[in-house]
Order: C-alpha cells, then structure tokens, then sequence
C-alpha cells in the first residue's frame, strides 16, 4: 500500500518533524508559498530520502510546471498522484 503524504508549507523545522511518517512506497507532495531560497533548503533536506517528493508553489501560474527543479509539478500531475495512491494523509 502506498501513501500520498500532503505537507502544506509552514517552515522547515515542520517539514523535518514529519518526515519519519514516510515509508518506502510513499509520496511526498509539498505545496504552498515559498521562497527560492526556502525551496534549496526543501531541496537539500529531501536529497537523502529515497522517497519520490514533489513541490507546487502557490505563486508559480498552476497550469505550468515551474523548471526550476525536476520535483516541481503542476496542479494537474498533482491529481494525477492522488490518483496513483491507495491512500492521503494530510500534515497539520
């Protein structure tokens, strides 16, 4: 069974207190507002986890995936993940 984790972006510290809920089949999808600079450090955070993670940024245009980072998606590959998953579970 695999899980579609949903990380609404609060600071790092919230993303680091989560991250021991992920197991090997799961996905992380982080969305929310962040800065270039907050997203390298999302960036260097996730690189040592072998779980497939994902971003959508609040202020990029949702119907274009923003190219700045292979993990960035757009609002339509996000359904698309909801839809590969046998299961969510929001953050708070």
């Amino acid at each position: 069974m695999n899980t579609l984790h949903l990380c609404h972006w609060q600071n790092l510290v919230h993303l680091e207190q989560h991250l021991g809920l992920l197991s090997e089949n799961d996905s992380l999808l982080i969305f929310g507002t962040f800065s270039v600079d907050e997203q390298k450090k999302i960036i260097d955070v996730m690189q040592d986890f072998s779980t497939n993670w994902y971003l959508v940024n609040k202020d990029i245009d949702p119907n274009i995936a923003n190219r700045h980072s292979p993990h960035e998606i757009n609002h339509e590959q996000w359904l698309e993940l909801i839809i590969q998953h046998n299961n969510s579970y929001a953050w708070k």
